[in-house]
């Protein structure tokens, strides 16, 4: 299985223009904004090869402990044969698993919770693309 490691800073500030953050909005009132490190992109977009083989992505949440990890979900994943799956191992870490047999352009949304303003949650979402190998 190929593995591939993230790490997702959540702030509850706006981003700053050329820090690298993603500005999300105000949630319960506060500005959020969240930057991903790691992956291929150096900014949590991953690309796998279809056909060589299962693929791991490993998401950990490198933060305040006021934020926790609350769900996995992926936007635009294949319906007839889903390529991606959430795999929790605890409030700060999420494994995604991609079967890598199909070309997809999809997203995973990690929804990260704010335990110091009412449950806030924050969605962050970079891209995973499964592509042809070259011929």
């Amino acid at each position: 299985m190929t593995d591939k490691r993230i790490s997702l800073d959540i702030r509850y500030v706006r981003a700053e223009p050329g820090d690298g953050f993603i500005d999300v909005g105000v949630i319960n009132g506060r500005n959020y904004c969240y930057k991903y490190t790691g992956g291929d992109d150096g900014a949590g977009g991953v690309t796998h090869t279809i056909g060589e083989g299962n693929a791991k992505i490993t998401v950990t949440l490198n933060a305040d402990p006021r934020y926790r990890i609350a769900s996995v979900s992926f936007v635009d994943d294949r319906s007839d044969e889903p390529q991606l799956s959430g795999h929790p191992k605890h409030d700060l870490e999420h494994e995604i698993h991609n079967t890598n047999t199909k070309v997809i352009n999809a997203k995973y949304k990690i929804r990260v919770k704010d335990t110091g303003n009412g449950d806030a949650m924050i969605p962050c979402d970079p891209p995973i693309t499964n592509k042809q190998p070259n011929t």
